[in-house]
């Protein structure tokens, strides 16, 4: 998660620890920080992703109100791979985010109630 200025927030899960090296956008604004995160091995294959967000910042604090950018980065080879950004406003009403399928990723949705 970032924040609508680019600003690091948190890592919210990571399964690539064999091909990390390669996802080049998160190591950019994240440095690789990946502190209470869900983390796991390397994927041996594609699979549905779902990731819950209590909506605090690495450090534990709660985060404030505004506009997010929930990023996406993956690769299968080692090379860069596809990424894609969903942008969300978090207030006080929740949001329901289905954005269009683009490479490497379909059937997305963030939600927040």
């Amino acid at each position: 998660m970032e924040t609508s200025q680019g600003q690091f927030v948190r890592t919210l899960a990571s399964w690539g620890n064999v091909r990390a090296k390669w996802l080049s956008a998160w190591l950019a604004v994240s440095g690789g920080n990946e502190v209470d995160a869900i983390t796991g091995a390397t994927l041996t294959g594609h699979t549905v992703h779902e990731v819950v967000w209590d909506l605090r910042d690495l450090h534990g604090c709660e985060i404030a109100a505004g506009g997010y950018a929930l990023r996406m980065e993956l690769t299968d080879r080692n090379g860069a791979g596809a990424n894609h950004t969903v942008s969300v406003d978090i207030g006080t009403e929740g949001f329901d985010v289905s954005p269009p399928d683009t490479a490497g990723f379909r059937d997305m949705r963030a939600i927040l109630k």
